[in-house]
């Protein structure tokens, strides 16, 4: 097999591995919109219990790591198939402009991460800032209805200020990633980068168990 035929192998393979993370994305989010569904059910249902919404926060940070990892592995195997594949796909004069060096992406890729970073923000933080101000909402009405909800106040108000950093800290991660998607695609349409043999993306993916 010819290194024309083994860089095709290697890119078929790099963008089936960009499908699978793109599928898993989506199941996140829907995993996630579920659960805090689930959750705001049952905490705003009439018998229910207003301290799941506490819960909340916890999974908005645990989806934004874990929306985090699939989306820089994504920029970083695009960015691999763009760059470090591209020498080895266009010998012998045949060249294919691949979608990540392409004129149309180019002239609309700043909106592109920009709303990637708001929908981020919206479907998985937005959730979280509402459950946890309902919940002090909760649990400031309860204390003055009766005096008994005072018993376990401090766990709660603890449990409140850590799901707001969660928040931060959720937040942060989906702006840090779209910050770096951007700075992968911005790296992908220099030419003069065109031809190193190895990065850190080349290492990451070596990481991940593939190799040239």
């Amino acid at each position: 097999m010819g290194e024309q035929e083994t860089a095709r192998c290697f890119y078929t393979a790099m963008r089936s591995e960009i499908n699978q993370h793109l599928l898993i994305v989506n199941q996140i989010y829907t995993l996630y919109l579920g659960g805090t569904t689930a959750l705001f059910a049952g905490a705003l249902h009439k018998e229910g219990n207003h301290n799941l919404l506490l819960l909340i926060p916890y999974l908005s940070l645990g989806a934004a790591n874990m929306l985090g990892s699939h989306e820089r592995a994504i920029g970083s195997i695009a960015a691999y198939c763009a760059q470090e594949l591209e020498d080895s796909l266009t010998k012998n004069g045949v060249a294919v402009t691949q979608w990540d060096r392409s004129k149309n992406l180019r002239k609309f890729k700043d909106s592109h991460y920009a709303s990637n970073r708001a929908g981020g923000l919206t479907l998985v933080v937005f959730p979280g800032i509402a459950a946890l101000c309902l919940a002090v909402f909760f649990i400031y009405s309860s204390l003055k209805i009766s005096p008994a909800a005072h018993s376990g106040l401090w766990i709660k108000v603890i449990a409140a200020c850590v799901g707001a950093l969660c928040l931060v800290r959720a937040s942060w991660i989906i702006i840090q990633t779209a910050r770096y998607r951007k700075k992968l695609g911005d790296m992908i349409n220099q030419p003069t980068l065109n031809r190193q043999p190895r990065s850190a993306i080349s290492r990451f993916l070596s990481n991940l168990g593939f190799t040239r």
